[in-house]
């Protein structure tokens, strides 16, 4: 026996399991809309980390918000979380942003579990019915809808098979 201390069963309260995402998409100027503001936060099932928010007041200055996402999602890189998004659509905006405005950004090693596929996969939810991963509220207030996702994110885990709350890989 090596002790009383089992410190293979502790859990990292540290450790970055999740990386969730939410952009804001504004109207006019480019095709699909351009990212006016974002929040992302980093967790895992006990808390919820830290989180970062900015936005910007035109297109013009879009690509300001991608670099500091990129930025943000390559230091997580090596952690290989699951980004938790409201729906599909954001990364799939996302990406294409990325792309149209020249930002560098990897994916690989993530995976992707956005919230709305979890609700009307396993429940019988109607996918305009869900969003933010709260059914009570259309949208949460600014700066409290990552710790909303977190939030629903957490409880779903218990009810959906893991392969599930792993996300597809990216």
């Amino acid at each position: 026996m090596i002790g009383k201390k089992k410190w293979y069963a502790e859990l990292d309260v540290n450790r970055i399991s999740w990386c969730l995402l939410y952009t804001e998409v504004s109207e006019g100027g480019n095709p699909g809309g351009w990212i006016s503001d974002y929040e992302v936060g980093v967790g895992n099932s006990q808390e919820l980390l830290e989180t970062q928010r900015d936005s910007v007041d035109g297109p013009g200055r879009e690509k300001e918000l991608l670099r500091d996402i990129a930025e943000f999602l390559g230091d997580l890189q090596k952690e290989e979380p699951v980004i938790i998004t409201p729906d599909n659509r954001t990364l799939r905006h996302l990406r294409t942003r990325f792309l149209r405005r020249d930002v560098e950004v990897g994916f690989h090693g993530m995976r992707h579990a956005p919230l709305q596929r979890l609700y009307t996969t396993y429940f019988t939810y109607e996918e305009d019915k869900v969003r933010f991963g709260s059914l009570d509220m259309e949208e949460p207030p600014d700066g409290m809808v990552v710790q909303e996702m977190w939030k629903a994110y957490r409880k779903l885990g218990t009810y959906v098979p893991r392969t599930a709350v792993k996300g597809e890989p990216l």
